[in-house]
């Protein structure tokens, strides 16, 4: 009968290495005090030695960190943009913020806020205040740039982004998945009847999602007959440049990127959706409960993108990752009177649908 193999342990790398307990436990956790190229030895006597790490020590080491700050809360820091430049901006950063706190709260942990900027803080006062405090984890939300740099040495942090807007140093990111939400809005109001679709955004919005609002809504686009295409409008909302697009291109139901359009869109506030069908993307503001659309899920980004950053710190994840990995978050229509009833079944060619809204292509036999 073979015999069954101990597993490796810390004591057994630390005699294979020459070096001490501590000094192995710290090369293994990633600690820059140790030498990069005696922490690369460990890391690879470790894995000749078949090491595996314990998940549950980990936690426990984790927790047990936490108790010995002073609090006994081990505290996060999330950085923002240092001000909003208009209201669905603002709304934005107030609600990530709530959200970020709730979620931070529920896994035992605190949240500081740094606003990028404000007060003269800049990267190396940032740095030497988190330090000082003993934060090791840095959750990035909104730059007030569309594409910004953060210079950030994060060799000694564990990292994350919400959305798609701070891209140096590259880090794990959660992100709506834009692309697929404008695709399955068309996907709705081509199956509610609606032939001559348009897209209105405000061209900040758009950048910040990459393009890939437009981009969804322009690839759905080429599969309706060329005389019901319609441009997207790209600017900023208002009264002059809505009706002007309206009257050209006579849409039967428009996608607004945020609520606000709608306003601009029926001035009257209410709309016969058998005239002017309307659905919007992100948030429907006041009237979102009684608009048809699909509300983008900031409060499941914000938890998931900390429950990342907690997953990275027990893990003794520091660094820039060698492969950034981005979570794409889906979302759900919600059903408004601003829409016809459904006339035939919902069929997005390109993703699969939620459970309950798939329509089998062959009924099922008997």
């Amino acid at each position: 009968m073979a015999k069954k193999r101990n597993p490796a342990s810390l004591r057994s790398i630390a005699d294979k290495a020459g070096l001490s307990l501590g000094a192995v436990s710290m090369a293994m956790r990633g600690d820059t005090s140790i030498p990069l190229k005696t922490r690369e030895r460990v890391l690879g006597i470790a894995k000749e030695l078949g090491y595996q790490r314990n998940a549950r020590v980990s936690e426990l080491m984790t927790l047990l960190k936490k108790q010995s700050l002073g609090s006994g809360i081990e505290t996060l820091a999330l950085v923002q943009a240092e001000s909003a430049t208009n209201q669905t901006e603002r709304r934005y950063l107030e609600e990530t913020i709530t959200n970020v706190r709730r979620r931070a709260r529920e896994k035992g942990y605190g949240i500081e806020v740094f606003e990028w900027g404000a007060n003269g803080l800049n990267s190396g006062r940032f740095q030497q205040i988190i330090k000082a405090r003993g934060i090791r984890g840095v959750l990035f939300g909104m730059h007030r740039d569309i594409t910004g740099a953060v210079p950030f040495d994060c060799d000694s942090f564990a990292a994350q982004a919400i959305g798609y807007s701070v891209v140096e140093p590259p880090m794990h990111r959660v992100v709506i998945d834009h692309y697929r939400n404008v695709r399955l809005v068309m996907a709705q109001l081509l199956a509610r009847g609606y032939k001559r679709i348009g897209l209105t955004i405000r061209p900040e919005a758009n950048s910040r999602s990459r393009d890939l609002v437009s981009a969804g809504f322009i690839d759905m686009s080429r599969r309706l007959p060329v005389r019901d295409r319609i441009s997207p409008l790209v600017e900023e909302p208002g009264a002059p440049v809505v009706e002007k697009w309206l009257k050209k291109h006579k849409p039967d139901a428009v996608i607004g990127c945020g609520g606000e359009w709608f306003k601009f869109l029926c001035p009257s506030g209410k709309t016969d959706p058998d005239e002017l069908g309307f659905a919007y993307l992100d948030s429907a503001g006041d009237g979102e409960r009684e608009l048809a659309g699909i509300p983008y899920l900031n409060d499941k980004v914000a938890e998931v993108a900390v429950d990342q950053l907690i997953a990275a710190l027990q893990s003794n994840e520091f660094g820039v990752p060698e492969y950034p990995r981005t979570i794409v978050m889906t979302c759900r229509w919600q059903d408004g009177p601003t829409v016809r009833a459904l006339q035939g079944p919902v069929s997005d060619p390109l993703y699969f649908l939620p459970a309950k809204e798939v329509t089998p292509a062959v009924p099922p036999q008997p």
